[in-house]
């Protein structure tokens, strides 16, 4: 940077800081509480816009990453290697918190099973007391987003921590997990398919 470009940059920073400490907009002095009134924030945004689509077009048509624009893309891809694992890394991470929050507030602080005390949190999930789950995740699309439902939520009750095991197997014992034993209904079908009990571990009760 040269000297004029220089002063010209501490010129311009001064000037807005003139006009925001007088309450009016950098770009057309009408007044306003923000740095920008909203028409002209609407400009400034929509000129960017443009500006961005018309950049990652041109990195499109030319094979390179649209987010680095320095390395090539992978194949069929509009990211390069670097790019698409640092993705992959922060979404990982940004849905264990998620993940872990929600559990660790229904576990009440203690991350286990609330049925067969299960701990590894890989295996942990989140059961709907009152069943209706699967119309509940169509409803939100994802898991990532049914957990995001419940944090802004403020944890709203009829939710608890179940592993994978306990709560599919509510799925096939008649909404009750069969650690707690095996419905009057299903029992007999079981013992039906394998009179044996080879595959039959936990006793009705």
């Amino acid at each position: 940077m040269n000297k004029t470009t220089r002063h010209r940059s501490c010129y311009i920073k001064q000037r807005r800081r003139e006009l925001q400490d007088a309450g009016l907009c950098i770009d057309c002095q009408n007044p306003t509480k923000k740095l920008r009134c909203p028409e002209c924030l609407t400009k400034n945004c929509k000129s960017k816009l443009r500006s961005q689509r018309r950049l990652t077009q041109e990195r499109l048509l030319t094979g390179i990453c649209i987010v680095c624009g320095t390395s090539n893309a992978e194949k069929d891809r509009k990211y390069c290697r670097r790019c698409l694992d640092n993705s992959r890394k922060w979404t990982h991470a940004n849905k264990w918190k998620l993940i872990y929050e929600v559990l660790l507030h229904y576990s009440n602080g203690d991350l286990k099973c609330d049925c067969c005390g299960e701990r590894s949190i890989q295996f942990l999930t989140i059961d709907h007391i009152n069943g209706g789950g699967r119309k509940e995740f169509a409803a939100h699309g994802s898991s990532k987003n049914l957990y995001r439902y419940l944090i802004r939520s403020n944890f709203p009750e009829g939710y608890r921590v179940y592993c994978m095991n306990c709560n599919f197997g509510r799925q096939r014992n008649m909404g009750e997990c069969p650690h707690k034993g095996i419905h009057e209904f299903v029992h007999p079908l079981i013992l039906a398919l394998d009179p044996d009990k080879r595959y039959v571990l936990v006793e009705n009760r």
